[in-house]
């Protein structure tokens, strides 16, 4: 992430000087690998596990794709978590365009969309019956997904809902093997 834009959106809120310098300062501080070398940052990078990193990062996309797409697509609804999105779109042929728009975006911030991550899901359900390659997407430990789904009657029918992700859900199951709680007991 461009460090100068990323400067600039710090100053529309951040008004004490002294703040703004030891942002700075985290910006351009040296890393210092395991075998004691140091390497000075390019301009384009926070601090991996710096404190303050993940707030600069979501700070750097409301301006680079939040308020963007609120100017380029302001029919569209969207939901952010720190980098990873989701935009609700008409059809295929919108989402299309927007993802390639997006990516445009990106590159022109510095930043870039990861490939294995991103896709175009067609969130079917009852009342949306058409065809897409796929149908289903994880975000934030869920997996959004068409599922049978019941009314207050009874009545079952296909909603797109979401459940614990099958990812989480072995992340679970191995640290609850790696705890032994079977063998824990009260003294």
């Amino acid at each position: 992430m461009s460090h100068d834009l990323l400067l600039k959106a710090v100053d529309r809120h951040v008004k004490k000087k002294w703040a703004k310098m030891y942002i700075k300062r985290w910006l351009e501080s040296p890393i210092e690998d395991k075998g004691g070398n140091i390497r000075y940052r390019n301009r384009t990078s926070t601090p991996q596990g710096g404190v303050i990193s993940p707030l600069l990062a979501n700070l750097f996309l409301h301006y680079t794709l939040d308020k963007w797409l609120g100017i380029k697509y302001p029919q569209l609804r969207f939901v952010r978590d720190a980098d990873d999105a989701i935009i609700h779109c008409n059809n295929q042929a919108q989402a299309e365009i927007v993802l390639q728009a997006i990516k445009q975006r990106m590159i022109e911030c510095g930043l870039e969309v990861n490939e294995k991550k991103t896709k175009i899901a067609y969130c079917k359900n009852a009342n949306r019956k058409g065809n897409c390659k796929s149908v289903k997407f994880d975000f934030l430990g869920f997996t959004f997904q068409p599922r049978p789904t019941s009314t207050k009657d009874g009545q079952m029918f296909l909603g797109f809902s979401c459940a614990i992700s099958t990812k989480s859900k072995k992340k679970i199951i191995e640290v609850l093997r790696k705890s032994n709680f079977q063998r824990w007991t009260r003294k």
